[in-house]
């Protein structure tokens, strides 16, 4: 099985040549797949010393049990002083990463050309935070190096020169996201993060973006939701963009599907223009329709317990997202807020199960009005949606990947919701 893993991460390396370098995390795991030993040596050709491993403080709300350790890291309980409280994040998990990265090269780079195909973002230490927060659907973020070593060094040395507690406020009222600070296991992270290993450099790029992407999202939830709506759906366009691939779509079709009104007005007074006003909106209309045929194939479904009322319209779910997709749109492009009643926390049943989605006939606040139809979900039920198709097109991802060994019960790690995830719980 070792020797499979290593010829499997020597054929990601050699065909990568025209792919982005990968991740930190990415090309750190797949330097020890390939046999490359621990570094002992921390003078690298550069001049710069190297630490031989560091150990990186995860700060989170949440209740997070058990250890787990993966190719070249370990999760370990940093046991915080105080219980698991939401909104308020302690150093609750110490990420060990042994380093097996070879110097880099000391050739100076052509610096007249913009490269970002391998820009994901932050260190080792956010991306594995990143990672971690969508493998579990909890809020994970990393607060910088505590610990490292030199040379090899067995017990190492305390830093804190660079070491920041993330900030994460207190829910003002009613918790936008009710379920984040539930209790979760490291060990239910184990599949998503050995398929990570198994992708490509550049698959590896996308699924860290998203990752980051939807990390930020859980981690702002309550002090902006309106950033947080606009990261999630960032954290789906990137998987989508990839998923989709170079599929050839029909601009007409697109546009009668997602702009039903206005095809049918074109076909009606000025059929002539059809293709050219399809042509012209394609780029547009496109990546919505990329992002919601995304969720509708890897979406999970609805939620395990459902409350007494208001219930998200998942035989409707297309309508849905195409409502929201214009939300969306209007406060990035023409500086419309979400409507106000999407961001504020749900209100929940006598078992106090939180709500799906707005519950009235409509609502007014802030000069704003809006029908029911325009309120499909609250803020948490999309994190529920979104959350779930990325974790399912994260395994998908690695189930195709060449030479890759699922684990030995890939059905539990499909399973939605993740282990310990209930809205409203």
């Amino acid at each position: 099985m070792v020797e499979q893993d290593a010829k499997a991460a020597a054929a990601r390396l050699e065909t990568s040549g025209d792919e982005p370098q990968g991740p930190l995390v990415w090309r750190n795991w797949q330097a020890l797949l390939i046999g490359q030993p621990a570094r002992i040596n921390s003078h690298s050709s550069s001049g710069a010393i190297v630490p031989s491993w560091e150990e990186w403080g995860l700060y989170s709300d949440a209740r997070l049990i058990g250890e787990l350790g993966l190719g070249p890291y370990e999760l370990m309980l940093a046991f915080p002083p105080l219980d698991p409280r939401l909104g308020f994040a302690q150093l609750t998990v110490v990420a060990r990463s042994v380093n097996h990265l070879l110097d880099a090269d000391g050739h100076l780079r052509e610096l007249e050309e913009v490269d970002i195909e391998s820009y994901a973002g932050g260190d080792l230490g956010d991306q594995l935070a990143a990672l971690l927060s969508l493998a579990l659907d909890r809020r994970v973020r990393c607060g910088g190096v505590l610990r490292y070593a030199l040379d090899g060094d067995l017990a190492g040395r305390p830093m804190l020169a660079s070491h920041h507690p993330p900030a994460l406020g207190p829910p003002s009222r009613r918790p936008v996201l009710p379920s984040v600070a539930g209790e979760a296991k490291l060990e239910d992270a184990a599949p998503y993060l050995r398929a990570y290993a198994a992708l490509s450099a550049s698959q590896a790029v996308v699924l860290q973006r998203a990752a980051n992407l939807f990390a930020d999202a859980l981690w702002w939830a309550d002090a902006d939701p309106r950033v947080a709506w606009i990261k999630l759906f960032g954290a789906v366009e990137t998987a989508a963009n990839l998923w989709a691939g170079d599929r050839s779509v029909d601009p007409v079709q697109i546009l009668k599907r997602r702009r039903g009104r206005l095809y049918g007005e074109l076909k009606k007074t000025a059929p002539d223009a059809l293709e050219i006003v399809a042509r012209h909106l394609s780029f547009t209309l496109g990546a919505q329709a990329k992002m919601v045929e995304f969720l509708l194939a890897h979406h999970p479904g609805s939620p395990p317990i459902r409350p007494q009322f208001g219930w998200a319209p998942w035989d409707e779910l297309e309508q849905a997202l195409d409502v929201l997709y214009d939300h969306r749109s209007r406060d990035l492009h023409d500086g419309i807020p979400f409507p106000a009643p999407l961001c504020e926390g749900p209100i929940s049943d006598s078992e106090g199960v939180a709500a799906e989605r707005f519950p009235g006939l409509g609502a007014e606040q802030a000069g704003g009005r809006w029908t029911a139809k325009s309120l499909p979900m609250y803020l948490h039920t999309f994190a529920y949606l979104t959350g779930g198709a990325l974790r399912r097109w994260w395994l998908e991802l690695a189930d195709a990947a060449p030479g890759h060994a699922p684990d030995s019960d890939p059905a539990d790690a499909r399973s939605e919701p993740v282990p310990g995830r209930q809205i409203g719980a």
